[in-house]
């Protein structure tokens, strides 16, 4: 494995070799003035810089092979940032700023580990003997840091990160073990997408940090079956980015989540597409300070970029394991709408976007995206604290549910008190749109913009571009101040070229509680001329929309009953909605095409041969029911494990942990069990939790649609140092479980590694005449 993994990088990261968006030499320059603008930054009184920008600079001086001293001169602030303290759970970690007392971003030391560990790998000759030794210390350190983080493999971008430093640090520092782990995670991260998708979904951010690492991996890991995951996952996301990249307004299409660039959907991700030649650079463009495309020249097959191509486009796909995580988005040539059914990360996320053509990227025109504001902040510009060390544009949280038909779209937002965080006593619903939209139509009537233009409530609305249109309608709205709500299109002039569709809800800080909201009715039409554009308006406005509202909720439906939304309030449930959610990982046009890409890797092959052999468990109904551990279908980190003859047939379920590293579980499994008779039953495991570490399971039992019978209860061992059966109790007592007669669920989740269960046992009710 060595004698691959030498040439391949000395080929790859030292060749004078040009690159589609910019030259070898155009990178170094960037990466070199940006670490200059580090040094100088450090050599101010009373300096305010950040370990991950210190590990950049340095590495960019290691890469240039140029002001090598400043190295020595930047590590000492890199180790005055990292803790020390073997009694710390931050051990090995980084305060991310100079500023914070101690580590507050436990995923500091990820980032910086990745720039440390190809430092090492490829120019540490270049440290003088003290800088050398110094900087091993500090890698020692990190890679301890690494193994005690760990991210969940929701956690998108950190998991990826997390995983790839693990491998490439182990590697560089001759740790086997880290290595391992490091694969170790990375197959759990892939397993658990196999299944649910990606959670941090069409991030124009974070899926730059993806596809990096991945970069990495895929190139200079000298362990093929590495290699062989990070090209597969590789494939899965320029696949994911294909088909949600809308060409004609050169950005991903429809609803993000974690986005940073509420108003244009612009962001890391760029550079990658300038790289690649996806995207023609901008003017004044200057490359990211990535530095994947130097040591690894892994490109995007041609194939994968021809699929943005295809119109009309329906993109369907999944980002976690419950019903309703899922987004949709149709691209026509002239316009793309799309929507998340729910949100991931609310107070980040854009839900409802749609976009028309741009001229170019420099012409900066806005998409049409929903941004709920209580902070006075209509465009989501304004930085506040994120609780921890950063500060970030966070707009308002929500309740939000969709239902989406191709170009059909209904949506809903409630306000619930919990969602008035960091507000200023206002309260908008904003749906921003392009300045430069070509006409905007009340009804039946262009309208002639003003600074403010006030809207009836029951008018629609409509957006004329080229040949493309966006109506919108709002069928029910509410002030949390029991005032009637008003609407207005804000055509204000800023540096945004941004307008704005605005609700006001009129939040006053001695408001009655109710539950403000808004609901949305939006179609998009393609290829209209001027006949079809009023047929378009004139059967928009004769659809009959219904919306009832009360203290218990909410029901809409539109679009002659093709679509459907009831939520109840207090709106912490998914809704009922109609058409359903897709449950497809990634799909086009109906074909599911992500699982494709990863189904032969033998991660994926063997997780798959295992859940075809489970089979529902029959549950009695006189006598108690035992079944294995193993009888489950398993996603995530859960592991079958053969080495242990006082388990069950000798197996057992478990999270494997890390030399005996506290660490939380992630794993999941899923039994299918068959009541022959409805009861209260009891629910107990036989199982081994050998230290107060790894003693607990999460437990939660669903009907087939869903519906919580147990919901999800901490199950609390206590340490049993050989195999026994426990009850799962409350207070000391057994749990009743009151099951119905048929299929049901029972959800097994890790709540600590390392806690292993072999057998699990329900038992009936006893009889009615037992003594």
């Amino acid at each position: 494995m060595k004698t691959r993994f030498v040439p391949v990088i000395l080929t790859v990261a030292f060749t004078a070799c040009a690159v589609q968006g910019a030259t070898r030499e155009e990178i170094r320059a960037e990466v070199l003035r940006q670490a200059d603008g580090v040094h100088r930054k450090v050599s101010l009184p009373n300096p305010a810089y950040g370990c991950r920008e210190l590990f950049t600079a340095m590495l960019a001086y290691a890469y240039a092979g140029t002001n090598l001293t400043r190295i020595a001169e930047l590590l000492p602030l890199a180790e005055g940032l990292q803790d020390t303290d073997p009694e710390s759970r931050a051990y090995g970690n980084f305060r991310w700023y100079l500023r914070d007392a101690a580590v507050a971003d436990f995923n500091a030391v990820d980032f910086c580990m990745q720039h440390g560990a190809l430092l090492w790998t490829f120019h540490k000759d270049r440290l003088d003997p003290a800088t050398r030794e110094r900087f091993l210390h500090v890698l020692k350190l990190g890679l301890h840091g690494l193994i005690k983080h760990r991210p969940r493999e929701t956690y998108t971008n950190i998991a990826i990160l997390n995983a790839s430093d693990l491998i490439l640090l182990g590697e560089a520092l001759g740790d086997a073990g880290a290595v391992q782990e490091g694969e170790r995670r990375l197959t759990s991260f892939l397993r658990t997408i196999y299944d649910d998708g990606i959670h941090e979904f069409v991030s124009p951010t974070y899926y730059a940090v993806n596809v990096e690492c991945l970069m990495l991996l895929a190139e200079i890991c000298p362990h093929e079956r590495v290699r062989e995951m990070a090209d597969a996952l590789l494939h899965y996301f320029w696949t994911d980015i294909a088909l949600n990249y809308f060409a004609p307004s050169q950005r991903l299409g429809g609803s993000h989540s974690r986005t940073y660039d509420y108003a244009f959907g612009f962001g890391g991700l760029d550079h990658l597409l300038v790289h690649h030649g996806w995207l023609a650079p901008p003017k004044g463009y200057r490359p990211g300070v990535g530095f994947a495309p130097l040591y690894s020249g892994w490109a995007p097959p041609e194939t994968l970029r021809t699929l943005n191509a295809v119109y009309p486009r329906l993109v369907e796909q999944t980002w976690g394991n419950e019903p309703f995580c899922a987004r949709t988005l149709y691209a026509c040539e002239d316009i793309a709408i799309g929507t998340s059914w729910r949100k991931y990360h609310g107070r980040m996320d854009i839900p409802l976007a749609v976009d028309f053509p741009a001229p170019s990227r420099d012409a900066r025109q806005p998409r049409v995206s929903f941004i709920p504001d209580g902070r006075r902040d209509p465009y989501g510009i304004n930085k506040i604290s994120d609780g921890k060390t950063h500060s970030k544009a966070f707009h308002m949280d929500s309740y939000w549910a969709s239902a989406q038909d191709k170009g059909d779209a209904l949506a809903v937002a409630v306000y619930r008190e919990r969602d008035f965080v960091d507000t200023t006593g206002t309260l908008e619903s904003h749906l921003i749109m392009p300045h430069a939209i070509e006409t905007v139509w009340v009804n039946d009537a262009p309208l002639t913009l003003a600074a403010t233009n006030a809207i009836p409530l029951g008018a629609a609305v409509f957006l004329r571009h080229g040949s493309a249109a966006l109506g919108i309608r709002i069928p029910w709205s509410r002030g949390q101040d029991a005032t009637p709500c008003t609407l207005a299109l804000v055509a204000e002039t800023n540096t945004l070229n941004v307008m704005r569709l605005t609700l006001t809800h009129s939040r006053l800080p001695d408001s009655p509680t109710q539950h403000a909201g808004v609901a949305y009715r939006l179609r998009a039409g393609s290829k209209l001329d001027d006949e079809q554009f009023r047929q378009f308006r004139q059967a928009f406005m004769a659809e009959q929309i219904g919306a009832v509202a009360t203290d218990d909720g909410i029901a809409l439906t539109a679009a002659g009953g093709r679509l459907t939304i009831r939520a109840d309030a207090p709106y912490t449930k998914d809704p009922v909605v109609s058409p359903l959610p897709p449950r497809t990982m990634l799909a086009l046009n109906g074909m599911e095409m992500g699982q494709a890409a990863l189904r032969t890797l033998p991660a994926i092959r063997e997780r798959l041969a295992h859940n075809a052999s489970v089979t529902p468990v029959p549950v009695a109904a006189d006598k108690p029911t035992v079944w294995e551990a193993v009888n489950a279908k398993l996603s995530c980190v859960f592991e079958v494990a053969t080495d242990d003859p006082a388990a069950s047939n000798g197996r057992y379920l478990w999270e494997p942990e890390y030399d005996g590293i506290q660490m939380s579980g992630t794993g999941r499994a899923v039994y299918a069990l068959d009541v022959a008779k409805a009861g209260g039953y009891t629910l107990a495991g036989r199982v081994l939790s050998p230290t107060p570490d790894d003693d607990s399971f999460f437990v939660r039992i669903a009907t087939e649609d869903g519906r919580d019978l147990l919901p999800e209860e901490a199950w609390h061992l206590g340490v049993r140092k050989e195999w026994g059966w426990t009850d799962l109790k409350r207070g000391g007592a057994k749990i009743t479980i009151p099951l119905p007669q048929g299929r049901v669920h029972l959800i097994l989740r890790s709540r600590e590694a390392g806690t292993k269960i072999t057998q699990l046992r329900l038992t009936p009710p006893p009889p009615a005449d037992a003594k």
